[in-house]
């Protein structure tokens, strides 16, 4: 209000938020994608599903997602 000059208000979107926060969601959401891709390629006959592939398809993902992430 009074410490900040006129016409720069902080926005939510400013903040790049916590990195742990991010490193949580990213893990969850890329291990959930890669379950239901390995999931329907099981369904399918094309890949059996294994522990060791979800684990190394979300090492992948997340990956990626780092790269296109931090790539701005």
């Amino acid at each position: 209000m009074g410490a900040e000059p006129e016409g720069e208000e902080e926005s939510p979107f400013d903040s790049k938020g916590d990195p742990r926060v991010h490193f949580v969601m990213n893990l969850i959401l890329s291990s959930i994608f890669a379950y239901i891709v390995l999931w329907g390629l099981d369904l399918i006959g094309a890949l059996e599903f294994s522990t060791l592939r979800l684990v190394l398809g979300t090492i992948i993902l997340m990956g990626l997602t780092q790269v296109l992430v931090l790539s701005d």
